[in-house]
Formats: C-alpha cells, sequence, structure tokens
C-alpha cells in the first residue's frame, strides 16, 4: 500500500498512514494516524527450544469433543476457582473452552508454566465497520 510505513517499537506495533484514502474514507474527522497496540511482538518468533515435541515420528490423529451444558458447567467451576485472586471478573463460553484447550496443548508440548506464548485468532470484522470494509 503506497504511503504507508510499518516500524516495531519495543512490544507494540505503530502503523502510520499517511495520504492513504481507505484511512480518510473511514473517518470524516480523521486527524491522527491510528495506534495498533499488541501485547506481544508479532514478528518475533516464541522461545521454543526448550519445549519438545510430542508428535514427532508418531500418525498425528484428530479429536473432536462436544461440550454441553454439564461439562461447560464444570469448566465455569474450575475457572470459578481459579479467579479467586480477582484479576478477572469473568469470563464467557468461548474463553473458558480457549483456556481448557490451550492449557491443554501447553501440557502436551510440555511448556514450562511460566513459559509464555501467544495466542492468535483470525476473525472476519469486515461486515461490523462502519463503513463496510468491502474487498
Amino acid at each position: 500500500m503506497a504511503g504507508m510505513n510499518t516500524r516495531l517499537q519495543g512490544s507494540s506495533v505503530e502503523v502510520l498512514l499517511w495520504e492513504c484514502q481507505l484511512a480518510t474514507a473511514w473517518s470524516t474527522g480523521y486527524q491522527q494516524p491510528p495506534k495498533i497496540d499488541f501485547p506481544v511482538d508479532l514478528h518475533t518468533p516464541a522461545e521454543t527450544s526448550n519445549v519438545s515435541n510430542p508428535f514427532q515420528g508418531e500418525k498425528i490423529l484428530t479429536k473432536h469433543s462436544l461440550f454441553d451444558s454439564n461439562k461447560l458447567e464444570i469448566l465455569k467451576k474450575k475457572k470459578k476457582m481459579a479467579m479467586e485472586d480477582g484479576a478477572i471478573k469473568s469470563c464467557s463460553n468461548f474463553t473458558v473452552l480457549t483456556a481448557f484447550a490451550w492449557r491443554a496443548r501447553s501440557k502436551a508440548r510440555r511448556m514450562n508454566p511460566d513459559q509464555t506464548s501467544p495466542l492468535l485468532f483470525a476473525a472476519d470484522v469486515r461486515s461490523k465497520l462502519h463503513p463496510p470494509l468491502v474487498f
């Protein structure tokens, strides 16, 4: 995209849009470039030297699980115990299931408990934008 300058600064990513018709089309009162701040540096690979690959040389199997309301209630009760410190007040079903799956994944990869690893989701939000972004 012409006129776009991207630079990394610490753990945040600043995207500066100069003379970009897209930016001015989204906001009639456009005065300064938007700042997009991520909690992790998406351009630096996560440290994996101390993570084993439990699936190396094995046939990978896939499995799906159905979480009905009873299973969700069990997970939510476990979540409440984990949230007793008060740092998190509430969680959605999606958050509870994501945490459950991420914890299982981390255990399967034999990650250190204090090791940080990013969890990213792709989401199509084009229809939610005003004006809608159409490609």
